[in-house]
């Protein structure tokens, strides 16, 4: 804040946050930064430095409050075994050889990778789920069978999380197209991973 001139500096508050929110956030704060000017209008020296102090605080409550709600991960992390939602089908045959069982809908490998299908896109890859430990990982080396805590040290904090009686599902949204990774947690370990298209 500027004393002088009244000014509010608020780029030094939204160049860590990505792309995507920093039109918000400057709104808010310029939005904020008007409210606070007309109240502050006439007030002395030392008045204006206790207001530029409760500001600050304010603007770095709400950068915090940005960055927890808004825990965006880069896409290349939201796939299981090289697989990522949008790849073909023909590219996971490709790799992965032949499923033990498959329709319209899903195919099943023989280590118990699951791929769905889009329904509106036959051939392309919707849905991959893993629910047992057998290898396959995220490109953060996650597998089932981990501990809960390699969640937050690997991603940060989870766009969303659920928990009810018997599990807790973390959220991580793509910061630049729309899928999503997701875990599911019982009694502090992984028991299921897998990725989507989040449409």
């Amino acid at each position: 804040m500027d004393v002088k001139t009244g000014r509010c500096h608020v780029h030094y508050f939204t160049v860590k946050l990505g792309a995507r929110y920093r039109p918000t956030i400057l709104l808010l704060a310029n939005i904020l930064n008007s409210v606070i000017m007309k109240s502050w209008s006439g007030l002395g020296t030392e008045a204006m430095s206790v207001k530029k102090g409760i500001f600050a605080v304010m603007m770095g409550t709400l950068l915090s409050l940005s960055t927890v709600a808004f825990a965006s991960i880069p896409i290349s992390q939201i796939a299981l075994g090289n697989v990522h939602p949008g790849d073909s089908v023909a590219s996971v045959r490709a790799v992965y050889g032949e499923p033990v069982y498959s329709d319209r809908e899903k195919l099943i490998f023989s280590n118990g990778f699951l791929i769905k299908m889009d329904d509106d896109r036959p051939g392309i890859v919707e849905k991959v789920i893993v629910n047992e430990n057998n290898g396959i990982a995220t490109p953060g080396g996650v597998t089932v069978g981990m501990s809960e805590s390699v969640l937050t040290s690997t991603y940060g904090m989870a766009d969303k999380v659920d928990r009810d009686w018997y599990d807790t599902e973390y959220v991580y949204r793509g910061n630049e197209r729309r899928m999503k990774l997701e875990f599911k947690v019982v009694d502090g370990i992984i028991v299921k991973i897998s990725c989507e298209l989040d449409d």
